[in-house]
């Protein structure tokens, strides 16, 4: 009995705690590391639906041409041939925050299988959609104006042309990981596996 209170004394147990709180600190850290990476997206899915006067899509906007992100959010298009237009809700999402939704309407030209419309509001580029009613998608270009429809925007930052589609509001799984020091994380992923 003497020799086991005996050994049980000489053990440090402070150090013993603060390399097991020092631990579990880690793994809090990199948890939040990870939680404060993963960006936010919108939850839609890209359809488009026509029927009688009416062409009805919705989506994230997604890049075709292999250019740099954009910035995600959402858009839903309403098309009513009976009144020539197409109306175009849409909101976008910084930094986890989501704007408020925005409604705009444009003059729209049906043809045998698709809808189109031009977006010429903002100051520095020009938005041609075309929602393709057999293919069930929609289109869209976004070309630079040489000139700023209003005074005091530098549109040469912006790319000359983009082109883009609708798309589910998902993305393909991207590591938070990537970039950060993970220690604690990385051990265990080593030792259970994925």
């Amino acid at each position: 009995m003497d020799q086991e209170v005996v050994w049980w004394r000489r053990w440090n147990w402070w150090k013993v705690a603060f390399f097991v709180m020092l631990l579990l600190f880690e793994g809090a850290r990199e948890i939040a590391v990870i939680q404060a990476n993963s960006p936010a997206y919108p939850a839609t899915l890209a359809t488009v639906v026509s029927t009688g006067d009416l062409t009805v899509a919705q989506g994230r906007w997604n890049r075709i041409d292999g250019g740099s992100a954009l910035v995600p959010g959402a858009v839903r298009i309403e098309c009513r041939r009976d009144e020539g237009r197409c109306y175009e809700v849409s909101y976008s999402i910084n930094d986890q925050y989501v704007n408020s939704p925005d409604l705009s309407i444009y003059p729209a030209t049906w043809s045998v299988d698709q809808v189109s419309y031009e977006n010429d509001d903002p100051a520095c580029a020009r938005y041609s959609v075309r929602v393709d009613q057999k293919l069930k998608k929609v289109f869209a270009i976004r070309e630079r104006k040489d000139k700023p429809s209003m005074a005091g925007f530098d549109c040469t930052k912006l790319e000359r042309r983009v082109e883009m589609t609708l798309t589910d509001g998902s993305e393909p799984f991207a590591d938070p990981a990537k970039g950060h020091s993970l220690p604690v994380l990385s051990l265990l992923k080593v030792v259970f596996g994925k």
